[in-house]
């Protein structure tokens, strides 16, 4: 079973950019929607599932005491990715050979409208078999509980899993759960992995 992470494998992405275009369509100083959405961890529950879109929409309206279309917030706040061709042409390669052998996996920490955009534009979900997002399932990585996800979704023993992530910490916490992991530095560098484990283009 092979496993990818989204973010910085194969969908480059700036977050900076996301305050200053919410800043930008409010009228607002970036760094204080900077405070709001990321400073005080708002973002992070976002991506875990803790609310929905319509619920962060009426509390940002709330917190500045302002009007703002949802569709222009989700806007300002999800144009901020950009496909990486490499890692892209990489995994399609790789799924072209290997689709009928072994399960391809998408494990991501996300959120639903950043989710929305990115299949809006690139449609992700068609290389994989199976689909783990954070805010869908309530967990995120590095958490076990997304992790045993995997297991659980796939019916694939967590050993049998090899999986690449571009933060250390998920990599590890991956391995902790017994997970196949490694830190995503490239496609030259993960096709040496794949190659080692017998896995080739």
């Amino acid at each position: 079973m092979l496993v990818f992470d989204l973010g910085k494998v194969l969908i480059d992405f700036d977050l900076n950019r996301a305050v200053e275009q919410v800043s930008k369509a409010a009228d607002l100083p970036a760094h204080l929607v900077k405070k709001f959405l990321f400073d005080d961890g708002l973002e992070y529950q976002f991506e875990a599932g803790a609310f929905d879109f319509l619920t962060l929409h009426k509390r940002f309206e709330a917190h500045f005491n302002l009007s703002i279309s949802r569709e222009v917030l989700a806007f300002a706040a999800s144009d901020v990715f950009t496909p990486m061709p490499a890692s892209i042409q990489f995994l399609q390669v790789l799924r072209q050979k290997y689709k009928a052998k072994i399960p391809f996996v998408l494990l991501s920490n996300t959120n639903e409208i950043h989710w929305d955009y990115i299949e809006k534009n690139w449609q992700v979900s068609q290389w994989f078999d199976h689909v783990i997002l954070s805010f869908k399932v309530k967990s995120m990585k590095p958490s076990p509980e997304i992790y045993q996800e995997v297991a659980r979704m796939t019916g694939q023993a967590p050993e049998t899993c090899f999986f690449v992530d571009d933060i250390l910490a998920n990599v590890e916490g991956a391995r902790r759960e017994r997970l196949d992991a490694v830190l995503f530095s490239g496609v030259d560098s993960l096709s040496q992995d794949l190659l080692r484990r017998g896995i080739f283009i």
